[in-house]
């Protein structure tokens, strides 16, 4: 409960502690600007290195172009933003509480408070620590920018599935290639790192909702995180139980349902919280719409193992989604279609708003859907379909028997072979219970929508 809290006092703190000015016999503008053009080139040309991030050479590149002029101290010592950088590298809703190790933020912070709170202003601790901070941004808008994942591990990996589970995935990488260098002298010059940090990262609507959603899991993770329920084999509307109250608490937490109270006048306050009323089904239907599960409201063990994950778990997800988001192109156009895979939803976007949704069919375990962006030209509506045996076995035949017009409406017609020119032949003049008997139809006749 404490940690968060202290993080967020500790950004405060700094914000404070960075921003208070060196003492007045340092900022002589000319003797600064002369000195720290001078340590910097020193600092670059010399066999030290200086950041762990980038080489003395790729710090030139930043710093030559500029006149060798430091970016983030000035006569009044550190900029604001300098701060305004550290503060959004903390705050990094894909890298969480793992930004501070990663870049060293604390070490960093105690060191620019070193400078500026020394007696006489080293000007070479100043532009190492300036270095340090360069390539700090460097680094960050690679990742904003593409991604913190290492890309080829995971190509490798993707081809390890393929080749010891048979699992063919496939998965394409975009991202924002931007020129960082020119992005920071533009934000240095506005005095506003936003600008750059912006100008690399995910511009979806739905990546902002994540983040809202990350927020919110954090915040049940600081009060505790969410109820465990205990084992039962399933509850449904009707059922009296001691469970039921914990359920509600839960529903309660993520938000399906509004209240704990209950109603029932022929109850005591205890019975009626442990009766599995209409309310409680409500909630446990949008729960279970909510993460793509089976919608009827009872909470058997798959319903149950899904409330049961933990926060941690949910924190965990989004943060991993949000580096997805990182993989892919940073605009695709007023118009373009978004597929929800794990939802098996399509979205039409129109200028920003969902024009048409729609359930889909996605891949299954072994041949998953690919994930990838590219442009359309054209959009096949009722395409042909060859209908797999299985389908027209398990599920088409047995309507027929029912009813030989069955798939009429649906446009499908029955040729002999997979050619569509091949002899068609009408629903009704076959005995559908022979053939769904001893499955010559699976041999011999083939489906074909118009």
């Amino acid at each position: 409960m404490r940690k968060p809290v202290t993080i967020f006092l500790h950004v405060i703190f700094c914000s404070a502690m960075l921003l208070a000015a060196p003492h007045e016999s340092h900022h002589e503008k000319k003797d600064f600007k002369s000195a720290s053009t001078a340590a910097l080139q020193k600092l670059i040309k010399s066999q030290h290195h200086v950041s762990k991030f980038l080489r003395n050479s790729a710090l030139r590149q930043y710093y030559q172009a500029q006149g060798y002029r430091p970016f983030w101290f000035d006569e009044n010592g550190i900029k604001s933003i300098a701060v305004e950088l550290i503060n959004v590298v903390q705050k990094d809703p894909v890298l969480g509480p793992a930004s501070g190790k990663l870049f060293g933020l604390r070490d960093l912070i105690v060191t620019i408070g070193t400078v500026q709170s020394a007696p006489e202003f080293n000007i070479t601790k100043a532009m190492q620590t300036d270095l340090k901070i360069t390539g700090i941004y460097d680094e960050y808008m690679k990742r904003v920018a593409s991604g913190s994942i290492d890309w080829n591990a995971f190509q490798r990996k993707l081809e390890a599935l393929e080749e010891e589970k048979k699992i063919l995935a496939s998965w394409d990488r975009y991202g924002a290639y931007k020129n960082r260098r020119k992005l920071l002298y533009k934000a240095l010059k506005n005095n506003h790192i936003y600008s750059a940090v912006n100008a690399v990262n995910y511009t979806y609507p739905m990546a902002k909702e994540l983040e809202k959603a990350l927020q919110r899991y954090e915040q049940i993770a600081q009060e505790g995180g969410y109820i465990r329920l205990p084992e039962f084999q399933k509850l449904s509307q009707g059922d009296r139980d001691s469970a039921v109250i914990l359920l509600r608490e839960r529903l309660l937490q993520s938000g399906e349902l509004n209240t704990t109270e209950c109603y029932r006048l022929d109850r005591n306050a205890s019975q009626c919280l442990e009766y599995f009323d209409a309310d409680v089904t409500a909630a446990v239907k949008a729960f279970q719409r909510n993460h793509g599960l089976i919608v009827d409201g009872v909470v058997g063990p798959n319903t149950r193992k899904h409330l049961n994950i933990t926060v941690e778990e949910k924190i965990a997800m989004i943060r991993l989604n949000l580096e997805r988001m990182r993989w892919l192109p940073r605009t695709l156009g007023k118009r373009y279609v978004l597929v929800n895979i794990a939802d098996y939803t399509l979205y039409m976007i129109d200028d920003g708003n969902v024009s048409l949704e729609m359930p889909i069919v996605v891949g299954e375990k072994r041949h998953p859907t690919p994930v990838f962006s590219n442009k359309m030209s054209s959009v096949v509506l009722n395409p042909y379909w060859r209908v797999p045996q299985s389908i027209v076995k398990r599920e088409l035949v047995p309507k027929l028997v029912k009813d030989p017009y069955a798939l009429v409406a649906q446009g499908m017609r029955m040729h002999a072979d997979w050619n569509e020119s091949s002899p068609d032949y009408d629903f009704a003049t076959i005995d559908w219970s022979i053939m769904n008997v001893n499955g010559v139809f699976i041999r011999e006749h083939k489906f074909y929508p118009p």
